[in-house]
């Protein structure tokens, strides 16, 4: 074994070292506690969670039951207002199978065409 070689597995071996000698970083509590407690205050975590119910029961041919919608406006504390549209439509998209190839044929059928319209008027 040559000399570069063995320096450089010792320095592997004292990296490993020091990086399993670190601490785990922890929050104090009350950190924890006010993160805990703005996530189950969320106006719009019920919706949210009734929403992926109706995706599993709509993937398992389950009836599906309705939810109610959370009043648009409500201040979100974590951010699932942005989430309540993209679930609304996945529910929606699992109820009605047709809406996933529509979609698709939306994606890349609308950029297509509309390259294909500008590329024939330039000849």
């Amino acid at each position: 074994m040559t000399a570069s070689l063995r320096a450089r597995r010792m320095k592997l071996a004292a990296m490993r070292r020091a990086r399993a000698a670190r601490p785990l970083p922890m929050g104090d509590l009350t950190s924890v506690m006010n993160t805990i407690d703005e996530i189950v205050s969320d106006p719009y975590l019920p919706e949210g969670m009734c929403r992926i119910d109706q995706i599993y029961e709509a993937r398992t041919g389950q009836a599906v039951k309705t939810c109610a919608p959370t009043p648009p406006g409500q201040p979100s504390t974590i951010g699932l207002n942005y989430a309540m549209p993209v679930l609304r439509y996945v529910v929606y998209a699992e109820q009605h199978p047709w809406v996933w190839p529509a979609t698709a044929v939306a994606i890349f059928g609308i950029p297509f065409l509309l390259g294909f319209a500008l590329g024939s008027e330039s000849e």
